[in-house]
């Protein structure tokens, strides 16, 4: 069995280009230790969320707003409810509005801020405990975290709330032990709809599957795996990658565990272009590629060291605690997170954005290999244009996606290719037809009619660029048409030489004639029976 995951990570690794820190940067904001704790994306930026160090000695509320291509900071909110210990834990973007959830002096608490960070609805419950993640659908906000029972059962909790106004739509608890109990992430499966929630039954993994009305639909637990769950990643098709302490479980749609991967630290997990990215402070900084499973193991293909990078842009110390937590997003082909580091008295805020692309060329050619100067846009898999050239372009791609060349040439031809570092030819199958007419004598005008994958009308014989396939040639002269099948193969070149009727020559026309040539021969011996009289 190891051989055959060996030897599949070594070809899948050959897919995927070395992550790269396009930027990385340091926040500070007191003296003492600052903690992010999650983000979120929108509009072009990245929403950083965590708690600094307040003048009492408390945490308090911080959101930052920095511009996704460089890491600029463009605005920043604050917010101290209590003079206790307050900070955010999860935001998510919905609707132009970024949602922040956390907890305010032990109770949960909940912000809505607008793209630029302005204040439009804050409120503190009067529920005991904490959240600590938040997702979306078009309707609806789903918070997770947990509740005190007493002090010493704390149980689950999830929360449905409305997008327009936050107002209490329903709530689920779940109580799997009677001590310490907690809800740490929670995400909406595109595939299913359906919510999954993660985090630990006491001190052992636990994981919950709700439908939209937060009824269970199932709920496991995973012997062997000690602390929490933190955070849930889904493929698109029906399959969730939960990771927390210890490392991450692929589970199928119904809850059904499928293969496993130990690794230590997983701060946050995206998945794209077939892969799962996952970011670990496993001895420093690092980024963790997974590809398909075999039998129970889920296999790593590839793992970067992002501590060399990050110290070339910032100076990051090394922290004295890791938080297990789901701190990273994913967008074409960037992943953006959010760590500690730092030195014990003095930790602050690294925000990095690792870009997972590639250099890819895309050349156009046609049906016979010949390249073409056709207007060629890359699409990717959302249908966005990500690059325009002629006859080729160059395009920064993630590796394993599969993207959408859409070729300008004879006809509009789309071809779907999976992308990968290097060279990509897109054949556009084109063939060459010559129609030749010929006959004993001309017999008026001629058309010419291609009928195949496409139709093409000329008014008299030549040469024509066309789908490959296969077609009908009609031509039509003199009132009269000839057909003949052709296949045409990609980069043919196929001549067809029809000979044409004559112009056929009706009843009416000839006795047209005749009665004119007898008029002609009555009226010419006249004149001369004049001439002769006169």
């Amino acid at each position: 069995m190891w051989w055959r995951v060996f030897l599949a990570a070594a070809v899948l690794a050959a897919l995927i280009a070395a992550a790269e820190v396009k930027w990385a940067v340091f926040s500070n904001p007191s003296g003492g230790p600052d903690l992010p704790w999650g983000l979120c994306l929108a509009g072009g930026y990245v929403y950083v969320v965590g708690y600094e160090y307040g003048a009492l000695g408390g945490g308090r509320w911080r959101v930052e707003r920095r511009d996704a291509t460089d890491g600029r900071l463009v605005g920043v909110w604050t917010w101290d409810p209590t003079p206790l210990d307050d900070w955010p834990t999860s935001c998510v973007a919905a609707g132009g509005r970024i949602y922040v959830v956390g907890h305010a002096g032990g109770r949960w608490a909940l912000a809505v801020l607008d793209a630029d960070l302005k204040p439009l609805a804050q409120l503190m419950e009067e529920v005991e405990g904490a959240a600590y993640s938040a997702a979306a659908d078009w309707l609806y906000l789903y918070v997770a975290g947990y509740e005190k029972v007493n002090e010493r059962d704390w149980q689950w909790r999830v929360e449905k709330r409305r997008l327009g106004d936050l107002s209490l739509a329903a709530v689920y608890t779940s109580n799997p032990t009677s001590y310490g109990d907690m809800a740490k992430g929670i995400g909406v499966d595109p595939a299913t709809g359906r919510l999954w929630v993660v985090g630990s039954a006491l001190d052992i993994w636990w994981v919950e599957i709700l439908d939209r009305e937060l009824r269970r639909v199932k709920a496991r637990a995973l012997g062997g795996w000690f602390g929490p769950a933190v955070g849930v990643a889904f493929d698109g098709v029906g399959n969730a990658y939960v990771y927390g302490v210890g490392g991450v479980v692929k589970f199928g749609a119904e809850g059904e565990p499928i293969s496993e991967a130990r690794i230590r630290d997983p701060t946050g997990a995206v998945y794209a272009g077939g892969r799962l990215y996952v970011v670990a402070l496993d001895g420093g900084y690092r980024l963790a590629v997974y590809g398909p499973s075999y039998g129970s193991l889920l296999a790593k293909i590839n793992e970067t060291d992002l501590t060399p990078q990050l110290l070339r842009r910032v100076y990051v110390g090394e922290a004295p605690y890791r938080v297990i937590h789901q701190r990273a997003a994913y967008e074409r082909g960037v992943v953006y997170a959010a760590v500690e580091a730092g030195v014990f008295s003095d930790v602050g805020w690294l925000i990095l954005s690792i870009s997972l692309t590639a250099p890819v060329t895309v050349a156009v050619v046609d049906g016979s290999g010949a390249p073409r100067d056709w207007l060629v846009e890359v699409l990717d898999p959302a249908g966005a244009v990500v690059a325009t050239g002629r006859g080729r372009v160059e395009a920064q791609l993630l590796p394993g996606e599969n993207y959408t060349a859409r070729v300008h040439g004879p006809w509009l031809y789309n071809a779907t290719f999976t992308a990968a570092e290097g060279y990509v030819a897109i054949q556009v199958p084109t063939a060459v037809v010559e129609v030749a007419v010929v006959d004993g004598r001309p017999a008026g005008p001629r058309v010419v009619v291609l009928r195949g994958p496409v139709e093409i009308s000329l008014d008299a014989p030549g040469r024509s660029e066309v789908p490959a396939g296969r077609y009908t040639v009609e031509v039509y002269a003199g009132g009269r048409a000839v057909k003949e099948a052709v296949e045409l193969k990609p980069g043919e070149t196929h001549v067809i030489v029809i000979t044409a009727p004559e112009e056929r020559r009706t009843f009416a026309y000839l006795l047209a004639a005749a009665l004119l040539t007898a008029i002609s021969v009555l009226y010419v011996g006249m004149r001369r029976a004049t001439r002769r009289g006169g």
